[in-house]
């Protein structure tokens, strides 16, 4: 799945406090789910607000619900939706489970009972699969760095007695977990115990940006040695560092950004 296809409509007009309408956020978001559902477009945008039928009349509605088949196969489920205040309205979030992966759907809805904001994005992966008792490595956290810039991670470990060699895996660009998480894909993650399985040791962290991005909110300029090599040369030295590792066959593979630097 690719994030950069996925088209977000997001609108969100504010309102004064009042009471809201007699419909729960979550019966309308339902409703308006219905209507998209079952291809009655004109019925979906008369419960907009104003500015919200406005901006996205019922054609361009139509296109971007109509589009999610190509990318997420069949609509399968629908879950209970969750409502949450935000601002002067509630927003009700209801996971829809497709063949292809999940998206979740963000319906903002006013004082008035109208829909002011649609949201459709992808929805946060399930937690990842516990480490098999009968497989042929372990799993251990780490950090990289120390203080409080330092930066979660995880070992991958063969079970032994080694030495073993070892990877740091160096993620690409823009905030990004330790698993190297997109939609429900873990790169990171599968290589990670993929090698260990095949007695390669792997490293694996948090990017700065992703675990601190208030380091990058100073208002000074920053570089990527700031960014992503100052972290990988410390994750480096961590990796030697830690017993049953072979210091002389440490490397590194990087992703994109983490691929382009890491010669450097």
């Amino acid at each position: 799945m690719r994030v950069s296809l996925w088209i977000a409509l997001v609108l969100g007009a504010l309102f004064s406090p009042a009471t809201f309408a007699a419909d729960a956020p979550g019966a309308i978001a339902n409703r308006l789910l219905d209507h998209l559902q079952g291809g009655d477009y004109a019925a979906a945008e008369a419960m907009f607000s104003p500015e919200m039928a406005t901006a996205v009349p019922q054609d361009k509605l139509k296109a971007v619900w109509e589009s999610l088949p190509a990318q997420m196969g069949e609509l399968r489920t629908r879950g209970e939706p969750k409502v949450m205040p935000h601002q002067d309205m509630q927003v009700a979030l209801i996971r829809l489970e497709f063949a292809n992966g999940a998206i979740n759907a963000q319906v903002a809805v006013n004082a008035q009972g109208k829909v002011a904001g649609f949201l459709l994005q992808p929805a946060p992966p399930a937690a990842a699969t516990p480490v098999p008792a009968d497989a042929s490595y372990q799993e251990r956290e780490l950090t990289v760095g120390t203080g409080e810039q330092a930066l979660a991670a995880t070992l991958a470990m063969p079970k032994g007695a080694g030495p073993f060699p070892a990877v740091v895996l160096v993620h690409g660009s823009g905030p990004q977990d330790r698993n190297e998480t997109v939609g429900p894909n873990r790169p990171f993650l599968d290589i990670a115990r993929g090698l260990a399985a095949q007695g390669v040791a792997v490293l694996r962290y948090e990017k700065r940006s992703k675990a601190r991005p208030q380091d990058f909110t100073s208002g000074k300029p920053f570089t990527v040695d700031d960014e992503v090599t100052d972290d990988a040369v410390a994750a480096i030295a961590t990796l030697r560092a830690q017993p049953g590792i072979d210091g002389k066959r440490v490397f590194v593979l990087g992703h994109s950004q983490g691929g382009m630097l890491a010669p450097r």
